[in-house]
């Protein structure tokens, strides 16, 4: 006999920490990491632009948060990258170019930019509205009005005659009949007799066309009095246009900037009479400068985290205004993304959408393989509108990304090619670290460190070891301390809540693990319910032939909870086949049928050597609806089966958990302190009878972190827990017999099967 019975002792570490180690002193080391860290300042010190890092590991070990304080501190000790802005293409309207500026300045080129536009639109007003402008602008227009008045006069003079006379009204001239030197009303005229209109119109008619033909061949003096006018602005505002770059250009004539101060003012020249049109602020926007990125030139290397990771977060986009019916744009127009922003240093990005952000996915790959930005404008195909385009120029890339998820979401990329030629440095974030006796106190130093930053009363020793045995729990395993500190925290807020004095006890941690449990335990507690209510039906004493209590989890992450589910087993003559309902259902996945398909191998090795099993059997979990995943019943079941087969009843009171192979070694399986406080709740419910107990593998007991209630009940010996190597050895405690005695009423059961199928053929 292998089976062990545990004692309290084996079902729980506490915290190690003696009134010697305390107080500790706060520490804000990372624990637990060094793997990771290594890979991770290995990655971003790395010079190669295609080399990008893929930070894994489970949410809440600080895989994000770590990241981010690694590489800030790492970016904030290297040198700043260029400013970057988009200007106007007074050549190719459409484009926008790129400049980079020294860190730094181009706010202060966007600010020298802005105050030319002021001082234009200021001095071009004042200069247009001043006494000698208007002087010369008079000057002109009364030239060209008194050349003009002096032709309609002499074409007055060349049309009057005795019956006709030429008026110079507002609207123009005007033809008016003349009798006996008088000139007549369209009224009086039209008064008098026909005989007399008749000759007088005749010679109006005449006079008409007279002064139709002589206006149309005077010169048209509108277009060179606009001519002379455009002259005297032009003359006017190129000095003044020149006055105001001047000092820029000096300014920044050793940048590159300064090719498009001398275009701006080349193209102000060229368009100098339309300055004074410019009545709007947006219509100066072809002067101004948009700061896409900009740092303090002492900054350090960017550092941009995206939590959501869309195509307008990434790589920016291009606005739109109506206006007139159209949909209009420019450069002032372009928003910057987080690849701009952080280009020169580091993108760390949550990747949990990137599968479901197929278009983001493929924008950002080939950015970093082309190692440059590329802004796409707007798909407008549904839109009724005419739209103004624009096409950025490109802009050079040279950016780390770190990509932050989970073990699963990395290897499901590693099937693409694409990122396994960007993403070459994989940086892996544990969840736990080992429990030693340094590593407890290192813990604790980091705790008490929280609890200072977040203003927290501090905890006694008492308090601490809790703290240290619930960071054990929390692994499912006694070897070591989870990494998971944000659950911790959320413990130590509630426990400083709870505590009345001025320090946070023992007692005050328990009630905020309580309380936690609590919260999480309504679906636990529906259960406990429904069964006390024989809805759920289960034998929790006595003996039983074919049936066993096999041990469930259900739920996930923080709210699952184990509870006991029948396990039963029926037998008849047959081909030897065994049958699992949930496979043959589908409720069953793969590994549970593994699983099952064992137990047919594990039987003809042990009792078929010599004859054929000539039996059927029918496996089924009873009142389990969901679907059954895992192995970790296997052991139930072949306990259900050899019970069906050799007649032999199995104590109930004893419920199994254990995955058994071939051999009918018993392997380990996950959850297991879900399981046993979950069948230990269950009878607790209907009352114990201090018989009741858990088989696990020897295996688990490693991983023992029971609560306070099932540690209490084994040390009074009310409780009991197993653990067992071999099927042989959880058989003998369910059925109390020996081996021996077990396979002889099995191979008893399978003689007689074999004898009466050998009779039927």
């Amino acid at each position: 006999m292998t089976f062990q019975k545990l004692n309290e002792k084996d079902l729980y570490v506490s915290g190690s920490l003696t009134k010697k180690d305390w107080p500790v002193q706060p520490c804000r080391q990372i624990i637990g990491q060094d793997r990771a860290l290594k890979a991770l300042n290995f990655g971003i010190q790395l010079k190669d632009n295609k080399s990008h890092l893929f930070c894994m590991g489970p949410k809440g070990v600080g895989r994000t948060s770590l990241t981010l304080d690694i590489v800030r501190q790492y970016a904030s000790h290297q040198t700043t990258p260029d400013d970057w802005i988009y200007t106007s293409d007074f050549n190719q309207p459409a484009l926008a170019k790129s400049f980079s500026l020294k860190a730094g300045q181009a706010p202060v080129l966007a600010q020298d930019m802005e105050d030319i536009i002021g001082r234009l639109k200021k001095d071009i007003s004042i200069v247009l509205n001043s006494e000698n402008y208007q002087f010369h602008l008079k000057q002109i227009e009364q030239r060209f009005n008194d050349d003009y008045q002096s032709k309609l006069n002499f074409l007055s003079q060349k049309i009057n005659n005795e019956n006709v006379a030429v008026i110079h009204t507002a609207n123009g001239l005007q033809l008016n009949p003349v009798i006996n030197g008088q000139i007549l009303t369209p009224q009086d005229f039209n008064a008098m007799p026909v005989e007399i209109r008749a000759p007088i119109m005749e010679k109006m008619a005449d006079a008409r066309q007279m002064m139709l033909d002589e206006l149309k061949n005077l010169p048209d003096q509108t277009l060179e009095k606009q001519k002379q006018i455009d002259e005297l602005k032009k003359e006017t505002l190129s000095q003044l246009v020149q006055n105001v770059f001047q000092p820029y250009l000096k300014k920044y004539q050793k940048s590159d900037i300064v090719s498009f101060l001398k275009q701006a003012e080349e193209h102000l020249l060229k368009n100098i009479t339309a300055l004074s049109t410019l009545n709007t602020d947006s219509a100066w926007n072809f002067l101004r400068i948009n700061v896409l990125r900009s740092l303090p030139h002492n900054f350090g290397m960017p550092v941009v985290h995206m939590g959501q990771f869309t195509l307008n977060d990434l790589i920016g986009k291009i606005e739109r205004q109506q206006q007139s019916g159209s949909l209009i744009t420019d450069h002032t127009m372009i928003q910057s993304g987080a690849l701009h922003q952080a280009n020169g240093g580091f993108l760390i990005i949550e990747a949990k959408d990137i599968l479901e952000s197929k278009i983001s996915w493929r924008v950002l790959k080939q950015a970093l393989f082309n190692q440059k930005i590329t802004m796409q404008a707007p798909n407008d195909d549904k839109t009724l509108m005419s739209v103004c385009t624009l096409q950025p120029q490109d802009i050079p890339l040279n950016i780390k990304v770190i990509l932050v998820g989970d073990v699963q979401l990395f290897h499901k990329l590693s099937e693409e090619e694409d990122f396994s030629a960007l993403f070459k440095i994989p940086v892996c974030f544990d969840d736990k670290l080992p429990r030693t006796k340094e590593n407890e106190k290192l813990y604790a130093q980091v705790l008490t460190d929280f609890i200072l930053q977040n203003n927290l009363k501090p905890f006694s020793l008492q308090a601490m070891n809790l703290l240290l045995g619930y960071a054990g729990r929390l692994t499912q395993d006694q070897r070591f301390l989870t990494a998971h500190f944000s659950l911790v925290h959320n413990l130590m807020r509630e426990a400083d809540f709870i505590a009345i004095g001025k320090t946070v006890q023992e007692q005050d941690l328990m009630n905020a693990i309580q309380n936690h449990d609590d919260r999480t335990a309504v679906a636990h507690q529906i259960w406990l319910n429904n069964f006390k209510r024989n809805l759920i039906q289960l034998d929790l004493s006595g003996m039983q032939i074919g049936q066993i209590n096999g041990l469930a989890v259900t739920g996930g992450n923080d709210f699952s909870y184990g509870h006991p589910a029948k396990i039963t087993c029926t037998v008849h003559l047959g081909s030897g086949k065994i049958e699992d309902v949930e496979r043959e259902i589908t409720l069953g996945g793969n590994i549970h049928s593994k699983g099952v398909l064992i137990l047919g191998a594990y039987l003809m090795a042990r009792y078929g050597q010599k004859e054929g099993f000539y039996m059927d059997a029918t496996l089924v979990w009873e009142q389990l609806y969901q679907g059954i995943e895992g192995d970790s019943a296997s052991s139930s079941q072949l306990c259900a089966l050899i019970s069906a087969i050799g007649k032999i009843p199995l104590n109930q009171s004893i419920a199994m958990t254990g995955s058994v192979n071939q051999f009918g070694q018993i392997q380990s399986v996950g959850a297991i302190n879900e399981k046993v406080e979950g069948f230990f709740d269950a009878c607790q419910k209907i009352g114990l009878t201090k018989k009741q107990g858990v088989i696990i593998p020897k295996s688990c007991q490693q991983d023992l972190m029971l609560s306070p209630r099932v540690r209490q009940a084994v040390k009074e010996n009310i409780f009991h827990i197993y653990t067992v190597q071999h099927i042989d050895d959880a058989l003998e405690i369910l059925t109390g017999l020996k081996i021996s005695e077990i396979d002889k009423e099995v191979q008893k059961a399978w003689h007689e099967a074999f004898m009466k199928n050998q009779k039927q053929n």
